[in-house]
C-alpha cells in the first residue's frame, strides 16, 4: 500500500473517530517517515518509546518531547532538532551528527561513532551540551 493511501486512511480515521476512539490520530512515527509537513503542535509530546531505528527518517521536528527513549540509529538524520527532550535514552550511535542543538535534554545520550565523538572528547561534548542550555545524566561516546 502506498503512502498516499495510508495517509487517506489515517485522515478518514481522524475525521470519523467516535467516542470510543476519540483521540486517535495518525502515528507520529508514520508522519516523521512519510509526511513530515503534517506534524503539528499536538504531535510534539510523544508518550512512549519512539523507535526509528533503520527507518527512512531524515529529520525530527523542533520542540519534540519523547517520554521514553528515542532511537534514531541507522537513519539519515544529520542533525538533532532544537529543544529536543528525551526522558529516557537518546540513541544516535554512528550517525553523521556533528553539532549539538539548543536545549538538548536527555537522561542518557549514546553518541558512540558519531561525527561528534570522532572530533571531540567526552568533556568537550558535555560542555557543548551545557553551553547550549542542555543537560543529561549519562553520556557515552
Amino acid at each position: 500500500m502506498d503512502n498516499t493511501k495510508l495517509k487517506k486512511i489515517f485522515e478518514f480515521l481522524e475525521k470519523t473517530a467516535g467516542e470510543k476512539t476519540a483521540g486517535e490520530k495518525t502515528p507520529l512515527k508514520w508522519k516523521i517517515i512519510n509526511d513530515f509537513d503534517s506534524i503539528n503542535e499536538d504531535d510534539l509530546v510523544f508518550e512512549g518509546n519512539l523507535d526509528l531505528f533503520q527507518s527512512s527518517a531524515v529529520k525530527l521536528p523542533n520542540n519534540l518531547t519523547v517520554i521514553g527513549y528515542l532511537d534514531i540509529r541507522v537513519t539519515d538524520i544529520k542533525e538533532l532538532p532544537d529543544n529536543l527532550t528525551v526522558h529516557g535514552g537518546l540513541f544516535i550511535t554512528d550517525l553523521e551528527i556533528d553539532s549539538i542543538p539548543n536545549n538538548l535534554k536527555a537522561y542518557s545520550i549514546n553518541a558512540k561513532g558519531t561525527s561528534l565523538s570522532k572530533k571531540y572528547s567526552y568533556k568537550e561534548i558535555a560542555n557543548m551540551i551545557k553551553e547550549k542550555g542542555g543537560k543529561f545524566k549519562l553520556l557515552s561516546i
